[in-house]
């Protein structure tokens, strides 16, 4: 009886164990590709500030039909990655030469979805500093984290 005992106790210490690493290796996985994704988010705010999307914009959205876009620029939302692409590829147009910043309000992930709140700003040569605040809604996906809502509103001085 004692034997069995220690057997299973041994085998429930080392279940537990192992599950600690597991859980731990997931842990370090998801904050990996989450910074991975924040990198490549400043990325493409940079390249928007300059008056362009580019592979970094392209490689932090989703690309699918379930995408949604509410932006400072045009209608009032864009369905689909091919209409969010669109309304980018034209709000970026409205700028060039700037640079941008964000701070990060909250973030919460869980499982494979993840919300993150920040102000950005954008600054344009002889033109004051435009600032918005907005919440993103992420997947992650099977190569990393990707936007799948974003809504983005100036904020008022």
């Amino acid at each position: 009886m004692k034997r069995s005992f220690l057997i299973i106790s041994a085998f429930f210490a080392l279940s537990l164990y192992s599950y600690s690493q597991n859980n731990s290796n997931l842990q370090t996985s998801t904050n990996e590709a989450w910074s991975n994704f924040t990198n490549l988010l400043n990325d493409a705010n940079c390249e928007f500030a300059k008056g362009a999307i580019g592979e970094s914009t392209r490689a932090v959205w989703s690309h699918g039909d379930d995408v949604t876009l509410f932006g400072g620029y045009g209608s009032l939302i864009e369905p689909g990655w091919k209409n969010v692409e669109a309304r980018l590829e034209f709000a970026a147009k409205q700028f060039s030469n700037g640079t941008y910043s964000s701070k990060e309000i909250r973030k919460t992930i869980d499982g494979n979805f993840a919300y993150l709140l920040q102000t950005e700003q954008y600054i344009f040569p002889g033109k004051p500093a435009i600032n918005f605040r907005v919440t993103m809604i992420c997947r992650l996906e099977s190569d990393g984290w990707k936007i799948i809502h974003r809504h983005g509103d100036m904020m008022k001085e």
